[in-house]
């Protein structure tokens, strides 16, 4: 609904626009000189786990992901925040904007300012400035035939933090795992793309991968064939999928490019579902030649991103966007 009313407001047209709506991207681009662009985006959401503390620093790793996959450097941002200001405890909002501040440090960032409104509940995100040189922003809606696709952490946040919200069913063990995935900055796949020649990046959140995948392939009119057996996700994902644990940010994704996507039928639902599933603070998604691939891969893992896997490859456009092997 979102995307049809944006693409019905009227275009203002400025030179200096090298990214907006049109293609769904993470973040926008406004030129303003040969040498310099700034990246703008911003996000905000409500607790995803019960520490104040973690909560900000997934928040800040959440908002900064989307200039990291516009390859961009993230330098400012401002805190918004939301919250029901007769209910919530001040020691409560403190430790989410520590937390914040300790991954905007680890960012090399700094806040210089928000703003802070009466809320229903909390929420808690950052408009977060970065910059780029002109003529290397990357997009969305470059990839190519022939490409490959490199996905750099395991899916599962959105199901596992769901069924944390209720007692006993995530084991501690379980949540520090996937609260370290959601964590982890994407600073260094965005820098180390740069240097293989990719051609399109996006962050894997909200619209889960699936989801994020098909406004790449749709921007860059090409197809994805991806195999389920090379992507890496939280096994305990799909066993509470199994259970009925479904977030519902990701049964809406499902429903939206369904029509678009052929998933294999030997692939079980509750796989599927994981494909679906709406992340927070997810891997980067980066299209590059082929041939690049593997360095890319060997690259990022030796500095860390252990998790990191090529899943697949992009192809001319047929009729689907995606298609899902097992």
């Amino acid at each position: 609904m979102l995307r049809k009313v944006l693409l019905g407001l009227p275009k203002l047209v400025n030179e200096n626009v090298l990214v907006d709506v049109d293609t769904c991207d993470d973040a926008g681009v406004y030129r303003i000189d040969d040498d310099r662009a700034l990246v703008f985006t911003a996000d905000f959401f409500p607790p995803v786990v019960p520490d104040p503390f973690t909560y900000g620093l997934i928040a800040v790793t959440n908002c900064v992901s989307d200039v990291y996959a516009m390859g961009a450097t993230p330098f400012a941002c401002l805190n918004l925040l939301g919250f029901p200001m007769a209910v919530v405890p001040s020691e409560t909002i403190s430790e989410i904007l520590k937390g914040a501040t300790e991954k905007m440090r680890e960012a090399e960032m700094v806040c210089i300012g928000g703003h802070t409104m009466d809320d229903e509940r909390i929420n808690y995100g950052l408009a977060v400035l970065g910059w780029v040189h002109p003529d290397k922003v990357i997009t969305n809606a470059d990839a190519k035939p022939g490409d490959a696709l490199v996905l750099t952490k395991p899916l599962g946040s959105g199901i596992i933090t769901t069924a944390m919200r209720s007692e006993d069913i995530v084991k501690k063990e379980l949540a520090r795992k996937i609260t370290d995935v959601m964590e982890q900055l994407n600073k260094i796949p965005s820098e180390r793309m740069l240097e293989h020649g990719v051609h399109a990046c996006t962050d894997v959140t909200g619209f889960g991968l699936l989801g994020h995948m098909y406004e790449m392939v749709d921007g860059s009119n090409v197809t994805a064939e991806i195999e389920v057996s090379k992507i890496l996700y939280f096994p305990e994902a799909v066993e509470l999928c199994e259970m009925g644990i479904l977030p519902g940010g990701s049964i809406k994704n499902r429903q939206f490019i369904q029509e678009s996507v052929d998933v294999d039928a030997s692939i079980p639902v509750p796989v599927a579902d994981v494909l679906f599933d709406a992340q927070t603070s997810g891997g980067l998604l980066v299209a590059l030649p082929e041939k690049n691939a593997q360095a890319y891969l060997e690259d990022i893992q030796g500095r860390g991103i252990t998790d990191a896997r090529i899943i697949g490859k992009l192809t001319e456009r047929t009729d689907k966007h995606i298609v899902v092997n097992p």
